[in-house]
């Protein structure tokens, strides 16, 4: 009767270590997909971050390129309404 229970003890001491090394490793592998998930969100917004850094400096290259044509524009109708010598000429 006492190496039956002692079987049983033996058994479920087994069973039990079994159990806990297998959540171990569930544990385990769910710590490692969060940190790579955290990783790759880090990544995404760093990529999202440059990316708008990227827009940003293009919007303002294209209004400067934008603004310098404007002026030129100004400057060449400026520069049709005026004679050889500076004076404004009549279009009449």
């Amino acid at each position: 009767m006492f190496q039956e229970t002692s079987d049983k003890c033996l058994e479920s001491s087994n069973l039990l270590k079994s159990t806990i090394a297998k959540y171990g490793t569930v544990l385990g592998c769910l710590l490692e997909f969060n940190t790579i998930q955290q990783a790759l969100t880090k990544q995404d917004q760093m990529n999202t971050r440059n990316l708008l850094q990227l827009i940003n400096q293009s919007l303002a290259m294209a209004d400067g390129k934008g603004r310098m044509r404007s002026l030129q524009s100004r400057q060449t109708s400026l520069a049709s309404g005026l004679g050889p010598s500076g004076s404004v000429t009549s279009k009449h």
